[in-house]
């Protein structure tokens, strides 16, 4: 590829369940499930657009020597050999983070336009650390623990609506209370 050009293709539409759709189950009767014939016409799922994009590009101006490059960089980088060296293009990444479910606008055939907000910036190398950490955290959580979609929205909208003092600040107060537990349970066992 040519290293004075970079290009990346990030989705704005998804595919996902119609949430008009509401199964109701009475808990007084066995198996009955109410459905209004309004229900029974929509279909189970829908696509949706992503009504945000933010690009970040990775600001980072280390030179890396050629076999030392770290492995969670090193997965991420487009690596271009020239006649001389090998060169990397800045990393470009689409930060999702702040995209909860409620900013999801419906595609259906009453819409005659859809916005579209994009924002540039860059991002430091440790704050883009954090962004893959947290992303591959919720993917795993939803993959492995079976969280639902909700579970991980609330968990976005606890990163990107909370001040981060007050979320440093929340776990330093949890930890300081765990130690304090640990010390009391230990004093109450010695004195058994």
């Amino acid at each position: 590829g040519h290293i004075g050009s970079i290009h990346k293709v990030f989705p704005l539409t998804f595919h996902g369940p119609n949430p008009n759709i509401i199964s109701l189950r009475y808990l007084l009767k066995e198996n009955v499930i109410d459905k209004s014939t309004h229900q029974k016409t929509l279909p189970p799922y829908i696509n949706f657009w992503k009504p945000q994009a933010s690009v970040k590009i990775l600001s980072d101006w280390t030179a890396y020597p050629e076999r030392a490059i770290p492995d969670f960089i090193y997965n991420n980088l487009d690596i271009v050999k020239t006649k001389n060296a090998y060169w990397y293009k800045p990393v470009v990444d689409a930060d999702e983070t702040g995209v909860t479910s409620e900013m999801h606008v419906p595609i259906n055939n009453t819409l005659n336009s859809l916005s579209l907000e994009v924002s540039f910036s860059k991002m430091g190398i440790s704050r883009w650390q954090l962004n893959q950490r947290v992303h591959e955290s919720l993917k795993q959580q939803k993959e492995q623990f079976g969280f639902a979609d909700s579970d991980i929205d609330d968990m976005r909208k606890l990163m990107t609506n909370t001040n981060a003092y007050l979320l440093g600040l929340t776990v330093f107060a949890s930890m300081l209370h765990l130690l304090f537990e640990f010390l009391a349970f230990k004093s109450d066992i010695e004195f058994w």
